[in-house]
């Protein structure tokens, strides 16, 4: 995915967060690694929306990115995911 500063679109990430569940409810003993850059906008909303479609709820999915990643923006991300889940 490019990042140019703006809202990612669910084409363009959806496909990996479901790839990333996915992997994880098959394989339980198994992790993924979700990499990007600088780590703060990319990564950080991928890592959330597979934390969102695994059931955790949208405050835990962030406290849980931001303590493994400080400098992760999460606001306009978060609004991509909700809208995504929508659907």
């Amino acid at each position: 995915m490019q990042d140019h500063g703006r809202r990612q679109r669910p084409a363009v990430w959806a496909a990996a967060a479901c790839f990333a569940v996915r992997v994880l409810e098959d394989q339980p003993q198994a992790g993924v690694l979700i990499h990007c850059s600088a780590g703060r906008r990319r990564s950080a909303m991928l890592a959330y929306a597979v934390l969102r479609l695994r059931g955790h709820d949208r405050a835990r999915a962030a406290a849980l990115v931001l303590r493994y990643r400080a400098g992760a923006r999460l606001r306009a991300q978060r609004r991509e995911v909700a809208r995504y889940g929508a659907r």
